[in-house]
Formats: C-alpha cells, structure tokens, sequence
C-alpha cells in the first residue's frame, strides 16, 4: 500500500472529471466522498478486483503496450457509463494530469504524506486541500515534485 499514494495534481484531475450518475452529469470534486466511491471508484475497479490506483496503472501500461484495454465496465444502475465511457474519462483524467505535470510522470509513488478526511464533505475540497499543501511545502504552482499523499479511496 505504500507505493499506491497519490500526486495532488492526480487528485485534482480525479475532482475535474464529469461523469454521468443517475442520468446526471456531475463533476466529481463537486460530489461527497463517499458518492465518489459509491457512484465511481466502487465500480470502476469491480472486476478488476484492484484499486483505483492500481486499475489506471493498468490501464496506461496496456494502452502502452499497444493491448486491447480490459477494465471493466460501471454498474449501469449507478453511473449509466459503458466501458468505453469509463476508458474515455480515464484517458481525459490522465491527459489532464500529465498537462499539469509537464509531461509523463508518476501518478502514483511512495507515501510522502497521510491525509485524513471526513467522508462526508466534497471530494473537491479534499483535493483543493492537498493542492494548497503541495504548493506550500514544495514552493511551487502547478510544477511536479515528487510528492504523494496516501488517500484512503484510492488504495
């Protein structure tokens, strides 16, 4: 679990992501937490039997390789996303990422930091949270240091 932390500029990627729930496209940062794992994560990784973290690492290194992607499709009652919806996110998520970080870099890396929150309030606010604190120990905006804060939904 040590090796499946985050990089801020993921979480906020993760927070700008529209996704369509219950009919309704909604942002995820603008969604509760746990309406994210419920609605999102849960289902994303369902038959992958992995993590997030671990199911978009997957993701990149297929798609690298040149594979057919295998991830498995959302529980339609929840999000009403196919496959390919869910691949297509994934893919805008990650190209949102790497603009950030200037280019190909690590998503995912040892625990620099543990961050704890409440379930119960914004995703949003837990990433706009974890961005102020990057950009406070590392002295930069929007520039990639190797920094990763462990998140539980994401392990």
């Amino acid at each position: 679990m040590t090796d499946r932390a985050v990089h801020p500029l993921f979480l906020a990627a993760v927070a700008q992501l529209e996704v369509v729930i219950n009919g309704k496209k909604v942002k995820l940062g603008d969604l509760k937490t746990f309406e994210v794992v419920q609605d999102f994560i849960k289902p994303a990784t369902k038959h992958t039997g992995k993590c997030l973290v671990e199911t978009v690492a997957a993701m990149i290194m297929e798609k690298n390789m040149g594979e057919e992607m295998k991830l498995a499709a959302h529980d339609p009652s929840k999000s009403q996303m196919n496959k390919g919806a869910f691949e297509e996110s994934l893919d805008n998520m990650m190209t949102r990422y790497m603009t950030w970080a200037g280019g190909n870099k690590p998503f995912h890396g040892p625990v620099t930091y543990f961050l704890s929150h409440a379930w119960g309030y914004k995703f949003g606010d837990l990433a706009n949270m974890a961005k102020q604190h990057y950009e406070m120990v590392t002295g930069t905006q929007y520039k990639y240091e190797p920094v990763f804060y462990w998140v539980d939904i994401f392990s």
